[in-house]
């Protein structure tokens, strides 16, 4: 359960297809749904994002590789949810990490988290992870 204040961390993709708009979003301080709103399955954990909250953009690393690449870190200032895709508004603290690889915990689709420092088994995987 969050404690009053506890900063959120979330984990979300930013390959559309075959195109990756990483530098896109970061450039525009955006991070954007590739789905629309109405459909995309991810909407509930991007519901829960806050102001204040940390975001990073990730990329599998294909194969069967268990690891994802971190390739973007921000705070998240505010989401628009009344587009045709979800739109959460972000400054980009770190827009362009290169050789930062992580343990997957299975965070290949699209959005994931919340995931929490107060639980004991994400804090080692979130410092390591969002470490600026």
């Amino acid at each position: 359960m969050r404690k009053a204040n506890e900063i959120q961390y979330f984990l979300v993709g930013a390959t559309w297809g075959n195109h990756d708009n990483t530098n896109d979003f970061t450039k525009n301080g955006i991070w954007k749904s590739g789905f629309d709103i109405k459909t995309d399955k991810n909407i509930s954990v991007i519901e829960k994002m806050s102001p204040g909250d940390r975001i990073a953009i990730k990329r599998g690393l294909g194969g069967r590789n268990p690891n994802i690449s971190i390739r973007a870190i921000g705070i998240v200032k505010g989401i628009d949810l009344t587009e045709s895709k979800a739109i959460v508004y972000v400054d980009w603290i770190l827009p362009k990490i290169k050789n930062r690889t992580v343990k997957s915990k299975g965070c290949y689709g699209t959005s994931h988290g919340p995931y929490l420092k107060s639980k004991n088994n994400d804090r080692d995987w979130i410092n390591e992870a969002f470490s600026l």
